[in-house]
């Protein structure tokens, strides 16, 4: 078996950068980020749902968005955000829980990343 020639080993060469370039491109356009999903969402929602935010217009927020909330009569309120983030393998859902006090307004809430991934 013969080696490969100067000029077949930098095509070969060649073509494996541009086949990692591609990739990269491919990551970066499905929603790889530096930054977690969870962290995107915390900063949307310390904008716009401030402590004291009552509790029909954090739902009606979560609603709007698209986003699944399931009540169940406690002081605390889960919502669910499918496909906050997408890659070539992977799919992040946040999960997101509200705390309220007695009068239903927005005391605090905390946030985490689920992968789901092939």
């Amino acid at each position: 078996m013969t080696s490969p020639g100067p000029s077949r080993l930098l095509v070969i060469i060649a073509a494996g950068i541009v086949l990692a370039a591609a990739l990269l491109a491919a990551l970066s356009r499905y929603g790889f980020s530096a930054r977690s999903a969870h962290d995107r969402v915390d900063l949307e929602l310390r904008a716009k749902l401030p402590p004291g935010t009552q509790r029909l217009k954090v739902l009606g927020y979560a609603h709007a968005r698209g986003w699944e909330a399931y009540e169940d009569g406690s002081p605390k309120l889960v919502v669910r955000y499918r496909g906050a983030a997408r890659s070539l393998v992977c799919g992040t859902n946040v999960l997101i829980v509200f705390t309220f006090d007695d009068s239903g307004k927005l005391l605090s809430f905390t946030s985490e990343d689920q992968f789901i991934c092939l």
